[in-house]
C-alpha cells in the first residue's frame, strides 16, 4: 500500500512524455521542469534493500515534471472540465495541499489532460 501511494505521488509530480525542449504553458503556468535526455546513477549502497544495488538510469525521451506535487486546486480543474468526480478531502485550506485520495489511473488521466493542452503525446 506504501508503495502504491509513493507511485501515485511520483505520477502527481506530473510525468508527461513525448516533450521537446521549448518553453511551454506547462512551464510558465504548472511549474513544469523539462527533463532532458541523459543517464544517472540511481540507487544506494548503504540503504534500504529497495534502493539496492546503484544503477545506471537512461533518459530516452525528455519528459516534464512538476517542481511540486500537484494540488487539490489544480487536480480539481481536471475534474471540472472532465467532468470527473472531485476527491472528498475534507481539509482546511484543501485546495493548496497536495492531492489525495487520487487513483493510479485518474493520476495518468490528469497527466494527459495536461499533455493535451500542449498537443504531447499522451503517457
Amino acid at each position: 500500500m506504501k508503495l502504491l501511494a509513493v507511485a501515485i505521488l511520483l505520477l502527481l509530480f506530473i510525468l508527461i512524455p513525448g516533450c521537446e525542449s521549448k518553453d511551454t504553458s506547462l512551464s510558465r503556468k504548472y511549474g513544469m521542469i523539462l527533463v532532458e535526455l541523459g543517464s544517472f546513477e540511481m540507487g544506494a549502497e548503504n540503504g534500504y534493500d529497495y534502493e539496492k544495488p546503484v544503477h545506471r538510469v537512461r533518459i530516452t525521451r525528455p519528459f516534464y515534471i512538476s517542481a511540486y506535487e500537484v494540488t487539490f486546486n489544480q487536480f480539481d480543474a481536471y475534474t471540472w472540465e472532465t467532468n470527473k468526480t472531485r476527491t472528498r478531502a475534507e481539509i482546511s485550506e484543501r485546495e493548496k495541499r497536495p492531492a489525495t485520495g487520487i487513483s493510479w489511473l485518474d493520476a495518468v488521466a490528469y497527466c494527459n489532460w495536461l499533455g493535451k493542452k500542449e498537443d504531447l503525446r499522451p503517457c
